[in-house]
């Protein structure tokens, strides 16, 4: 059996038989380490050997002046990364949606420029990321990361072209409309182990754990194969 794949989680366990995309946050490394470049890389480097690299809605309101120039030599300079977020928008906080949706489009530029997918955390503004997404576009895989919804909900987004990822607490009549091949798992920042997400899933969908696990896996690999250097 394949490796399990945890696409999207802010803890990073090293065990052997998983791959965890591990989150971070730009806007709080350049906090943390002051805007030294070489800091930040550093830190990056060292979480992880997948890195997802983004700014998060709720620190849309905060960050630097030149955010765009530092986090794309970032990705630049550290190998490890392997998709932009989490980004994306969200109504429940009370930053300006205006500059939620600058950030957000900010990393969306960033991320066609270096062929890394989008995993995207989107909270009561669909609306607005399926408007978005029909302005700009885009043709990197874009992953909604611990997507709840409902079925109606889960099929819009795939019909804009769009990839689900399910957590500990998914939505089991969603399941059935989503296709393997558009399907992602996540533990997120939840104590609950990957087995068990994907445990809960393949009983949802009524197949076998080893081809669910081959399958996102494969997915992966593609993904890791097709990721678009930059130029040196």
């Amino acid at each position: 059996m394949s490796p399990f794949v945890d696409i999207h989680t802010h803890q990073h366990h090293g065990t052997a038989d998983i791959k965890e995309v591990v989150c971070l946050d730009f806007s709080q490394l350049h906090t943390t380490y002051s805007g030294d470049f070489n800091a930040i890389c550093k830190a990056v480097i060292e979480s992880g050997p997948y890195i997802a690299l983004g700014i998060h809605p709720w620190n849309a309101g905060s960050v630097p002046p030149d955010f765009t120039e530092v986090m794309r030599s970032v990705v630049q300079r550290c190998p490890n990364i392997m998709s932009i977020g989490e980004a994306g928008l969200d109504k429940t906080h009370s930053i300006d949606m205006g500059k939620e949706e600058a950030v957000f489009v900010s990393q969306i530029e960033l991320s066609e420029e270096s062929g890394l997918p989008m995993v995207i955390h989107c909270v009561k503004a669909f609306n607005e990321l399926l408007r978005i997404r029909k302005q700009l576009s885009p043709k990197q895989r874009w992953i909604i990361h611990g997507f709840r919804g409902k079925a109606q909900q889960a099929e819009q987004l795939l019909r804009a072209g769009m990839d689900l990822s399910l957590g500990e607490r998914f939505n089991p009549e969603t399941i059935h409309v989503v296709p393997l091949e558009r399907l992602w798992l996540e533990t997120d920042m939840s104590d609950t182990p990957l087995m068990s997400v994907y445990s809960a899933v393949s009983k949802a969908m009524g197949i076998h754990l080893e081809l669910l696990a081959d399958e996102i896996h494969q997915r992966f690999s593609d993904l890791l194969s097709k990721s678009i250097a930059y130029p040196s």
